[in-house]
């Protein structure tokens, strides 16, 4: 375990902080706690592991000080909803099991989900423009819309489970080559380092790549609650993003913002609340301005001056 002083997505030092824990589950998954209880002040409890809840002044992002190091992480999702992790969970969280059955495979959860990506997409992204599709952390592949059903699909995920129909699977996206289109749903609250994960997608990115990034909507983006009102208790998720903190994330990872939209989405089991953030790579955009700077002839130092003033009096940005 890692304990962190600066935000995960922005850097800053600007956090404040609440008292909080994990849930007894992810502390047996983790540090191996026993399956037992304890008594604390006259409760019987499972032996709870103890972090602080951080929020960032900068950028509104919420998350455990405590981070999970990677052979920690492999650990907690072993097994990730078979049978002995199923076992364990509903020892510490009973009734996990029925709702296990249902998660993530119920066929109006497939069906809404991508029904709301696709709406979301419209007007942006045409499925028939795109050849390859990269579900980076997408368990079987189940939630690629039927839409990209004519390109090259493929999934990462840690839990390695067997895929659908269509689908294959990859263990390591280096080597993949640039995928058209890039989902991420559900992944970046659940990593210890959200800016790893965008770093590795970056790798199969192109010119015309776009990315779709989905994480759940914990926290009430138009408040700014009381230090002591922020979420404290952690399970699978370590983060809580809000649309200024995930949209952060991809600004300072070279990704630029087309669309992010808040989605509510009847799953069957759970009404979900989610952010949605369309984005493509800017740095290549960047590449290609300097490359075409270069190769134009140098303006006069009186033009430039002038630009520059002009640019200035009309609010833009001077470079």
């Amino acid at each position: 375990m890692k304990v962190v002083n600066a935000c995960v997505v922005c850097g800053s030092r600007k956090l404040s902080k609440r008292f909080g824990q994990f849930a007894p589950f992810v502390a047996h998954r983790i540090a191996d706690y026993p399956m037992g209880t304890i008594n604390i002040g006259g409760q019987t409890l499972h032996p709870p592991l103890f972090t602080n809840s951080m929020r960032c002044a900068d950028c509104g992002f919420v998350f455990s000080q405590i981070r999970f190091e990677d052979d920690e992480l492999q650990r907690l999702y072993q097994d990730y909803r078979g049978p002995e992790y199923t076992r364990v969970r509903n020892f510490f969280e009973p009734g996990y099991d029925k709702l296990n059955e249902r998660i993530g495979s119920s066929p109006l959860e497939v069906r809404n989900r991508a029904a709301a990506l696709m709406g979301f997409l419209q007007g942006l992204v045409d499925p028939r423009s795109r050849t390859s599709v990269l579900d980076y952390g997408g368990d079987m592949g189940q939630h690629i819309p039927q839409d990209f059903a004519h390109c090259r699909r493929f999934v990462f995920d840690i839990s390695r489970v067997a895929t659908v129909d269509g689908v294959s699977i990859v263990n390591d996206v280096n080597g993949l080559g640039v995928m058209d289109f890039v989902i991420c749903s559900n992944v970046l609250e659940h990593v210890p380092f959200p800016a790893r994960v965008i770093d590795d997608i970056k790798k199969v990115c192109g010119p015309d790549t776009v990315l779709f990034i989905d994480v759940p909507l914990e926290m009430n983006p138009a408040q700014d609650p009381p230090d002591q009102e922020i979420p404290a208790f952690f399970h699978e998720h370590v983060n809580y993003f809000t649309p200024r903190s995930i949209n952060a994330l991809l600004r300072y990872h070279g990704f630029s913002t087309l669309k992010t939209e808040l989605f509510t989405i009847d799953m069957g089991w759970v009404t979900g609340h989610a952010i949605y953030v369309l984005a493509r790579p800017n740095w290549f955009v960047s590449i290609t301005q300097n490359a075409a700077q270069q190769a134009a002839p140098q303006a006069a130092p009186e033009a430039s001056a002038a630009s520059a003033a002009a640019a200035l009096l009309a609010g833009a940005p001077v470079r």
